[in-house]
């Protein structure tokens, strides 16, 4: 019987090497000599990963791995998220980030199924993203934020089980709503 790769986290064995590897993660933040400076690498790492990984099981791991980090150090939170959802593609502006690390920008933080993955997992509130992205695309409606807004929202409405209700991204559509009554939408 031909057996199909794991295609996502839930579907692995208790007992998978992946799931080992990952409890190994954080035992290795917690007891490493620099326990400030460590898990915040680490995160940074792991947050250049996930946008690279081309797999839904590869951004389950990632998502795993940055949700243990934050729940277990109080500096991680406040970074990644922070950055998750506030910083811009083209000027990064959190300082423990990396500016090399991050300047496969303009794509990478619109990449719907890395966003999809941290909606589902709950490390990025649905309601905070829709804040954010409605922000952004009342300040400046560029073609790529349109395309990425109306993708997330699509994707997120048609995953079965849904991630999110359309009234989650009320303040999305609302704008997309505005912007395509005054012509400064595009075809997505």
């Amino acid at each position: 019987m031909v057996q199909l790769p794991i295609q996502s986290l839930a579907a692995l064995p208790p007992n998978h090497d992946i799931r080992h590897l990952v409890r190994q993660i954080l035992f290795l933040a917690a007891e490493s000599v620099d326990r400030h400076r460590t898990p915040l690498l680490m995160s940074q790492k792991i947050v250049q990963l996930l946008y690279k990984t081309p797999s839904q099981l590869g951004r389950e791991v990632y998502v795993a791995l940055l949700d243990q980090l934050c729940h277990s150090f109080e500096d991680v939170a406040k970074e990644a998220i922070t950055w998750l959802l506030y910083a811009e593609d083209e000027v990064s502006n959190i300082l423990s980030f990396d500016v090399d690390d991050f300047q496969q920008s303009v794509q990478r933080k619109f990449n719907v199924p890395v966003t999809v993955t941290l909606l589902q997992s709950g490390l990025v509130n649905i309601s905070l993203q829709d804040q954010q992205l409605a922000k952004s695309l009342f300040t400046e409606p560029r073609p790529s934020l349109l395309n990425f807004a109306s993708a997330l929202i699509r994707e997120c409405l048609s995953t079965d089980p849904p991630v999110a209700s359309q009234s989650q991204f009320a303040y999305s559509v609302e704008v997309l709503g505005q912007l395509g009554q005054s012509g400064k939408a595009n075809d997505e």
